[in-house]
């Protein structure tokens, strides 16, 4: 009897060992089969069964990563690609697919360094300049964009190399499947504020909450809801306003708000702004402000530059504020710089310093110094949440020091 069992146990074992192939080979042929027919989700299941009998088979997981992008499963593919790029770090192919991964993503400063290495690693791989590209055109780097086309109708003479627009190219799967679905037109902000005075002030604090929604290319309309609590007393604001391109160019936009309490915010303003885009990165900027407090007005003009340079922004705006009851005008300065470690990560400073109006009790404006430090920065911790925060320091002349900080969560779809 126990001889019996024992050959039993035996042949089913040597069953299951030899099963399990069969079932693995049959994940393979279904996945292929599910590819051609576009099945991304049967295909995406029938190869992470086959990988979990093979996981050293790259080719099966290279198709996974691109069927996981098809999907719009992007971090997935991310993943995936950077394993593959561990086992090898030049694969033309795998710096390809990530470099796309990205730029569906709309995050093409993050693709052009693989981009870059694909290059290097493949010459003669067109669709690794084409993809560069493109990026390059996104990411605002025109010059170099403008160089390297050159040198890719040189290299590939019998392909189109007009100014290419950023579309991803087909990479072994129909047009149709590729689309970058994953473009997030509307964006929540929800978040507050608290500032400590010196001086036997009382702390302000503030909440938002707010929407943007991208009706296309410059187009834009958003809106804010906040209210504030200061001087021991509670107010509210409701903001509103749009983008539009007017060129190609030009982006000229309008923005208005107002308090329906007023206590001691503007009753309402006006804000009409406009940008000029300029060649190698470079931008102008141009906006005037009127504000009408309870007690007085106010008008504030600014005019700015600005430069994106690889992954860093840099920027300089002149105010020019003319209080109502003022003899003369005031100026300030305020230069930002910062770093963009992802196409829609950064952090970055700002300081300013010069004269600005400031409300020193509910009743009362003034004209005085002012110094500003600021720490600030966005994080995408998933491709539909970020976090944005803000540390600063205001030093509003002889009348009061702030030190505070803002938090809020950003939510896309």
């Amino acid at each position: 009897m126990t001889s019996k069992f024992v050959a039993a146990v035996f042949m089913a074992c040597l069953i299951g060992l030899s099963s399990a192939p069969v079932a693995a080979d049959d994940a393979w042929q279904k996945a292929q089969a599910a590819v051609e027919l576009k099945q991304w989700g049967d295909a995406e299941a029938q190869l992470k069964t086959w990988l979990g009998q093979r996981p050293q088979d790259n080719e099966a997981r290279f198709l996974l990563a691109r069927v996981l992008a098809w999907q719009a499963k992007y971090e997935e593919s991310v993943g995936q690609y950077t394993f593959l790029l561990r086992l090898e770090p030049n694969n033309a192919d795998y710096l390809l697919g990530l470099g796309q991964v990205y730029f569906w993503q709309s995050r093409p400063r993050v693709a052009i360094p693989f981009l870059k290495r694909a290059q290097k690693s493949a010459p003669q791989y067109a669709e690794v300049w084409e993809l560069l590209i493109r990026c390059l055109y996104a990411a605002d780097e025109r010059r170099e964009a403008e160089n390297i086309q050159r040198q890719a109708a040189q290299r590939f003479p019998d392909r189109h190399w007009q100014r290419l627009t950023p579309e991803p190219p087909v990479m072994q799967a129909p047009a149709e499947s590729i689309s970058p679905a994953s473009e997030r037109n509307t964006i929540f902000d929800v978040g507050g504020s608290y500032e400590k005075l010196d001086r036997g002030y009382d702390s302000w604090n503030s909440a938002y909450l707010g929407a943007n929604h991208r009706l296309g290319d410059r187009r834009n309309i958003y809106g804010r809801a906040t209210q504030v609590d200061r001087f021991a007393l509670q107010d509210a604001s409701i903001m509103a306003g749009f983008t539009l391109p007017v060129s190609e160019r030009w982006t000229v936009g309008l923005e208005t708000d107002e308090s329906p309490t007023n206590l001691f915010l503007p009753k309402w303003s006006l804000l009409g702004n406009a940008h000029y885009k300029m060649d190698y990165g470079f931008g102008a900027l141009f906006s005037f402000r009127h504000i009408s407090y309870r007690i007085e007005n106010n008008e504030i003009g600014t005019v700015g530059l600005e430069r994106y340079w690889g992954n860093w922004h840099l920027a300089y705006t002149l105010y020019v504020s003319q209080l109502e009851a003022a003899p003369r005008p005031t100026f300030s300065h305020l230069g930002q710089v910062a770093y963009y470690y992802g196409d829609h990560d950064y952090i970055g400073v700002s300081i300013s310093n010069g004269q600005e109006v400031v409300r020193i009790d509910p009743s009362r404006l003034v004209n005085a110094d002012t110094e500003s430090y600021s720490l600030r920065g966005q994080h995408w911790l998933t491709p539909a949440l970020a976090v944005v925060y803000d540390v600063s320091l205001n030093l509003q002349g002889t009348s009061y020091t702030r030190r505070g900080a803002v938090f809020g969560l950003r939510y896309a779809f």
